[in-house]
């Protein structure tokens, strides 16, 4: 009779903590699949923000920047004729 008692508490010992070990593994998997969730919108978003970067950064972009500040393109002079008297002196 004893034993069988010993057994019965051991089992329902047993159980309890099989419940407890079950429920914490449980809680962390739906912690870890938030984090994935998470993951998964920050690399969307930074998705989107590299795709802000690179537009914001494009030289068709940053060119009619300047134009709309004031800037121009320069024009290329080349020189023909005579070199400059300065010039001259360093040759």
């Amino acid at each position: 009779m004893r034993s069988f008692l010993l057994i019965t508490i051991l089992a329902v010992a047993f159980l309890l903590i099989n419940i407890l070990v079950v429920s914490q593994i449980s809680t962390s998997g739906r912690y870890l699949a938030d984090l994935e969730d998470k993951t998964t919108v920050v690399a969307e978003e930074n998705s989107v923000l590299e795709q802000g970067v690179d537009e914001a950064t494009s030289l068709a972009t940053i060119s009619a920047l300047a134009q709309s500040i004031g800037f121009s393109r320069t024009q290329v002079i080349y020189a023909t004729g005579k070199l400059p008297v300065a010039m001259e002196k360093i040759r």
